[in-house]
């Protein structure tokens, strides 16, 4: 009974509830291009650059749907590609400590104490990655970040370390595929295999997905 009632497995069991409770609400919330668009060109640029990074931090605690996706795509027409790449770094960095601390909080002391078998064993390979590694995830254009700051944040790997992946590798990725939404006017990977007009782009975009394929392969066989 005190094993149930330890507080690492308490704040486990908090941190399971409110994923489930952001995912309800989630399911019923929504952002309309057009108001969305509209409301950003009402402000100075300095203002609704501040906005957009706040919006698109409090998007990500919506865990499905597309509030963030739409975030992206209004933002190429808004800011432009490099302003809007750039916003979406800084709001990143801010979720990535965001996300990683609080998984961390609920998580650890729960995967340190309860965690058993081949999941122990993941785990604890995870911790271990070196940096190299980290900035291959992080650059992975599959994994979606909030799964890697979780998923991190929960193991023994330092915060350092993880905010130096961040910081270095992730300005790419999110400047990449803005530039694809600011071609496209959205992203689909339909409409990138499409693109006749630009099949360089196509070309590195199928370059880049070959690249995450691989480092998904090589990190299963690494951690299992």
């Amino acid at each position: 009974m005190r094993k149930f009632l330890s507080k690492g497995y308490v704040r486990f069991i908090i941190f399971i509830i409110l994923l489930i409770t952001l995912i309800i609400i989630s399911k019923s919330f929504s952002i309309d291009k057009e108001k969305m668009d509209a409301f950003f060109k009402k402000f100075p640029p300095i203002y609704s650059s501040l906005i957009f990074i706040a919006l698109y931090v409090v998007s990500n605690f919506f865990v499905t749907g597309d509030p963030k996706e739409i975030l992206k795509l209004v933002s190429v027409f808004v800011f432009g590609v490099y302003l809007s790449a750039l916003l979406i770094y800084i709001a990143e960095i801010i979720n990535a400590t965001l996300f990683f601390n609080l998984s961390r909080f609920f998580g650890e002391e729960f995967m340190n104490k309860y965690l058993k078998g081949k999941f122990k064993n993941i785990y604890e390979k995870l911790g271990q990655l070196n940096l190299n590694w980290v900035f291959m995830l992080r650059l992975n254009i599959l994994i979606p970040y909030r799964v890697l700051d979780v998923c991190f944040g929960i193991s023994k790997i330092s915060f350092r370390k993880y905010l130096a992946a961040v910081l270095i590798v992730s300005l790419p990725r999110i400047f990449f595929l803005q530039y694809i939404v600011g071609v496209l006017g959205n992203f689909s990977f339909g409409n990138i295999m499409n693109m006749k007009m630009h099949p360089a782009v196509a070309f590195l975009f199928v370059l880049y997905f070959m690249f995450s394929v691989v480092v998904i392969v090589k990190t299963k066989k690494r951690l299992w």
